[in-house]
């Protein structure tokens, strides 16, 4: 029967699942799924679009509550009583007064009941819900010692479950926010604990990045000892890995130390960590969790090593497919593919991935790859059409945008060599236009703003537009933004 009732809840099919429900709570009040069926009951009632069946919901669950505190269902329960007070319509008599006193106490109920069900034996999705949804209220009250105190008894009465991780992190800002960041530090090195040491443990980065915030103090970064800082760090995290020392630990170690270079300003270092961690673990990535995987893959990637990163790559696709980083890995494996020229297996992957992963976390490069691929494979006219896409939409900003304008333009010149007489003219006044709006307007990425510039003097040489294109050859070899940039060591060594 309750095989049945679940069939007929996921197929969407209400009327039949009424029935099939009320048959098994008729014939088996208090059986195994009891609560799961009153669940099922109640989900249906909140979704009436008709009526408002708030009332009778939490009548109705808080009767079988009182009656079965320790029913499997009992999270789930408490998750929609908890929706369904948040959502409660207030009465319509009274007065403005009488009416924001009801809404508290409404949402004072709603509070209650997420903090129950988060103590519940529930599935971690439910346990998250309800810790989000109680964070969110509290938040909004400004009750950060409210919050502090829910997630430091999360940890104690469910100190293995992951989300004890995020809850960890929770405590952590609290303590910061009181000037405790020495305790904070403490407090998640315990958190981390024996996870530092196991690679699957995907949430221990996310904690390390808290760890490395408590311990920056509040001060402009070029005044910051960051030497000090650097080694109070490490000294924090070897305690941690003392009895477990292991290629997980070293690699951790040193990305806490690139965090926290990257924190305070210092790009040069940081990178020379991580490209560290990179090439020492290229051949053999067994003890990289999933989010050094990504990271380390990418570097490779960059770097030319493209028979590293693709180990990577299929290590974080294999292996963590069920993790946060689980569409990182065929995505990686992507670019890998657009490095080795092999661009219709590029194309194959990341339309495949933007096909089937929605809701990616690697969204905006997937689709940037794609565009890549499409331009390389002289698919000018769809090129034209994801790129102008791409510079339209909001979600793309910042490199992601620069990046897509460039490409956009690299597909007008493409045209332009196609096209005879003034149609090839105009396509390269459009090329160069979208090079001359990128080198104004993102200064602040110096790779694409000096890549801009370069192709900006080739297109002008391409028009026959001299002076133009010794103006802009000019611009890029004195730019103060550009000085580490490959195009400007070559603008110099070309500038009359």
């Amino acid at each position: 029967l309750y095989y049945g009732a679940m069939s007929n809840f996921m197929s969407g099919k209400y009327k039949e699942t009424l029935a099939s429900c009320k048959e098994y709570l008729t014939k088996f009040p208090d059986g195994l799924y009891a609560g799961d069926m009153r669940y099922r009951l109640s989900f249906i009632d909140f979704n009436d679009k008709e009526e408002d069946q708030s009332d009778r919901i939490i009548r109705d669950l808080e009767g079988f509550l009182k009656e079965h505190p320790n029913d499997s269902a009992n999270g789930s329960m408490l998750c929609l009583l908890a929706d369904t007070y948040k959502r409660k319509k207030l009465n319509e008599q009274g007065d403005q007064y009488a009416k924001a006193k009801e809404m508290l106490a409404n949402e004072d109920a709603a509070l209650a009941a997420y903090k129950k069900a988060v103590l519940t034996d529930s599935p971690d999705d439910v346990m998250q819900y309800a810790l989000d949804c109680a964070t969110a209220i509290m938040q909004k009250r400004q009750a950060w010692a409210d919050i502090a105190a829910m997630h430091a008894d999360f940890m104690k009465s469910k100190p293995s479950s992951p989300l004890a991780l995020v809850s960890a992190s929770w405590v952590a800002r609290m303590y910061s926010r009181e000037g405790k960041g020495d305790e904070a530090a403490a407090m998640l090195a315990t958190a981390m604990g024996e996870r530092f040491a196991i690679p699957a443990s995907d949430q221990v980065e996310f904690l390390i990045d808290e760890l490395v915030k408590t311990l920056v103090p509040k001060k402009k970064a070029k005044d910051v000892d960051i030497e000090a800082v650097d080694k109070k760090l490490v000294e924090v995290l070897n305690k941690i890995s003392v009895g477990r020392e292991n290629a997980t630990t070293a690699a951790r170690i040193y990305y806490a130390r690139a965090r926290l270079a990257e924190l305070l300003k210092r790009r040069d270092r940081a990178d020379l960590y991580l490209k560290g961690i990179a090439t020492t673990n290229a051949k053999d990535p067994s003890g990289l969790s999933p989010a050094l995987l990504s990271v380390c893959g990418d570097i490779l990637v960059k770097n030319g090593d493209l028979d590293g990163a693709e180990i990577m790559f299929k290590r974080l696709s294999d292996r963590y497919r069920d993790s946060m980083f689980s569409d990182a890995g065929p995505v990686g494996l992507g670019f890998v593919a657009l490095a080795r020229k092999q661009y219709e297996e590029a194309l194959k992957i990341f339309d495949d991935a933007l096909d089937n992963n929605t809701g990616m976390s690697k969204f905006k490069e997937t689709t940037l790859g794609k565009l890549e691929a499409l331009v390389e494979l002289n698919r000018l006219e769809p090129a034209e059409k994801l790129a102008l896409q791409i510079v339209g939409d909001k979600m793309f900003r910042g490199e992601t945008a620069g990046k897509a304008y460039l490409m956009l333009a690299q597909v007008y010149r493409k045209l332009a060599a196609k096209a005879t007489g003034t149609d090839g003219v105009e396509f390269l006044k459009k090329a160069y236009a979208y090079y001359q709006r990128v080198y104004i307007a993102y200064q602040a990425q110096p790779e694409i703003c000096a890549e801009a510039y370069w192709q900006a003097y080739e297109t002008a040489k391409a028009m026959g537009e001299a002076d133009i294109a010794e103006e802009n050859l000019k611009a890029l070899s004195i730019h103060p933004k550009l000085m580490n940039t490959i195009q400007q060591k070559r603008a110099k060594s070309m500038v009359k």
